[in-house]
């Protein structure tokens, strides 16, 4: 599974700019909701103005290098990674008010943004389920308030 992963930080040049741009516009139009967090009020509108605001930006940035690092890690460092995770997930939840019902819609909007952009050939069924697994693992993680139950992915 985990090569299954793997694979799609290993595309080619430019694929990351479209993964930031096409996952946030997904994710803010599955839940709006969000947009709170980011200082926007639920009507604002989702256009290109929008998503070249510098937050917005700047979130879609940091998130697809989280995942990124964090696939690099799976494996014989799952701990870190859990570790890693479950301290970002309070930081998001505390310092920014993030909700876990924000997950769900996060991890639909990048498994389907990596579909379409990778295309049927690679991004096959067996591709996805592990993506499908592996962020509700990684969400899992920033969810919890123990940290003393552990997934791994």
């Amino acid at each position: 599974m985990l090569q299954r992963v793997g694979i799609i930080f290993q595309e080619p040049k430019g694929t990351r700019k479209k993964q930031e741009s096409c996952s946030s516009k997904k994710f803010f139009a599955y839940e709006p909701q969000a947009l709170g967090v980011f200082g926007f009020d639920t009507t604002t509108e989702l256009d290109d103005a929008f998503f070249k605001n510098p937050k917005v930006v700047t979130h879609a940035v940091q998130y697809i290098s989280m995942l990124s690092k964090a696939v690099n890690l799976l494996g014989p460092d799952i701990e870190v990674v859990n570790s890693i995770l479950h301290n970002l997930g309070q930081k998001h939840r505390d310092s920014y008010g993030v909700k876990a019902s924000f997950y769900p819609p996060m991890g639909k909007a990048l498994v389907e943004t990596l579909e379409e952009l990778i295309g049927p050939k690679r991004f096959t069924a067996k591709v996805k389920e592990s993506w499908v697994e592996c962020f509700q693992a990684m969400s899992y993680e920033m969810v919890q308030s123990s940290g003393s139950r552990r997934h791994s992915c």
